[in-house]
């Protein structure tokens, strides 16, 4: 899984996608507010970010992945690491 860092959107990773998705199922997030995601709840926290990656991943039941961040979204995946042991 991608995350994107600040001023950005999943799109940030698309080659990387196409090159890696041939052999691996892949995942890029729009974190809330980015890309194409909405924002019906204002961020107060990057571990509002983080919790909703966390849903993501509950919800289509990734339960063995790496999880790759950049800029802003390395803090997120910092903090999706104390939330997912």
């Amino acid at each position: 899984m991608f995350v994107h860092g600040n001023l950005s959107s999943k799109d940030w990773w698309r080659e990387a996608i196409a090159e890696l998705g041939h052999d691996y199922r892949v995942f890029a997030v729009d974190m809330r507010g980015y890309g194409n995601s909405s924002y019906n709840q204002p961020i107060s926290s990057i571990e509002d970010l983080a919790t909703d990656i966390k849903l993501f991943c509950e919800k289509k039941e990734l339960t063995n992945l790496t999880i790759v961040g950049w800029s802003l979204g390395g803090l997120v995946v910092m903090k999706l690491a104390e939330l997912i042991p």
